[in-house]
């Protein structure tokens, strides 16, 4: 899938340290990250994260990296420091998916406590940790608010648009990540699925 190659060269670039997926609602964003992209990073030796809710983001997230690395955050050790040592404990380092950000945004209370993570976590990088951050098409301007406030630009090559997948294209995504994944589907359940993720797109 053209798409999905551009999307990991995006990611696994040098020098890339933060990037946004964009999509309209229903294009199959998630789909091509589970399915597609995930799993073909993971067999490079790079760790993705997907981070589902922005809700109580700091838990959530230290949490989710646990769950992905096996690797557990010592005592009194700050997120920051913990994301950052998981990373640098992978041979080409740490992805931090940031799914629907936009949605999570629009709440007053979410944004300030993002940007603060989001500054430490990217001035201190060092190459090791990169996020993606997945918005759709009607959502750039909660990203650019979030810009803003950590103060760093993403630039115009470090933005990718999704454009919706066929349902031949999006059943193969599907197919590729159950396989990668060691799953059995009923015949023809690969099919009903992407004919859901694609009815909007």
């Amino acid at each position: 899938d053209q798409e999905l190659s551009q999307l990991r060269r995006l990611v696994t670039t040098p020098g890339f340290r933060a990037g946004v997926l964009v999509g309209q609602p229903g294009v199959g964003k998630t789909s091509l990250l589970q399915a597609g992209l995930m799993p073909q990073l993971e067999e490079t030796g790079m760790l993705p994260v997907m981070i589902g809710s922005l809700g109580a983001i700091r838990e959530t997230m230290r949490n989710e990296i646990f769950s992905a690395a096996g690797t557990p955050p010592r005592a009194d050790e700050e997120l920051v420091d913990y994301a950052l040592r998981v990373a640098a404990g992978n041979q080409h380092g740490l992805l931090l998916i940031l799914d629907d950000v936009d949605e999570r945004l629009a709440v007053p209370d979410q944004l300030p406590g993002l940007a603060t993570l989001m500054r430490d976590l990217l001035q201190r990088s060092q190459g090791t940790l990169r996020v993606l951050f997945v918005v759709s098409a009607t959502g750039l301007p909660w990203l650019a608010e979030l810009e803003r406030r950590v103060d760093a630009t993403l630039p115009a090559e470090s933005q990718f648009l999704l454009q919706g997948m066929t349902l031949d294209e999006a059943t193969e995504t599907i197919e590729q990540g159950v396989l990668t994944a060691g799953v059995y589907f009923e015949p023809g359940l690969s099919q009903i699925i992407a004919m859901d993720l694609t009815r909007d797109g």
